[in-house]
């Protein structure tokens, strides 16, 4: 997320900007707040809530970032920024989550981006995907700034 803001044009927000609570929802005002109020072109919202469909309509873009379920119990094993993952009940809601959330989140996604690749590429891809849209007319959300849910 760090890596898509760009003053003056792209805005990110990450989960507890967002006004994260430990029942895995958005706080919905906050949210409804945050995209009234963006300044930039742009605006990226991270994040997997189960309340996140009530925001649809206002983003142009879902983007799913995905990697293959190996490749994501190796990061959460090796991960050093964030405890989540390590004890075997996590990861075995992570498996929980693959198999039931991610067909989910695919079949509402514009676009699903491969996290294997480079941080670099994948940020390539998802600017490609949303800026040369953005040059060519406003996708059907709101007018105006655009909303990308990462």
């Amino acid at each position: 997320m760090q890596r898509l803001e760009q003053p003056g044009k792209l805005g990110a927000t990450r989960r507890q900007d967002a006004g994260e609570e430990r029942d895995w929802v958005w706080r919905e005002g906050r949210i409804y707040r945050l995209l009234a109020t963006a300044d930039a072109d742009v605006l990226f919202v991270s994040g997997c809530k189960s309340n996140q469909g009530v925001f649809y309509v206002q983003f142009d873009y879902m983007i799913l970032l995905s990697a293959p379920l190996p490749v994501l119990l190796e990061r959460l094993a090796t991960r050093t920024t964030n405890p989540y993952g390590k004890h075997p009940d996590e990861r075995a809601q992570v498996l929980e989550y693959v198999r039931t959330v991610e067909p989910l989140l695919r079949r509402t996604a514009s676009l699903e981006v491969d996290t294997r690749a480079s941080v670099e590429q994948v940020i390539e891809t998802i600017l490609h995907h949303v800026l040369s849209e953005a040059r060519t007319g406003t996708p059907s959300g709101t007018q105006g700034s655009q909303g990308v849910s990462l």
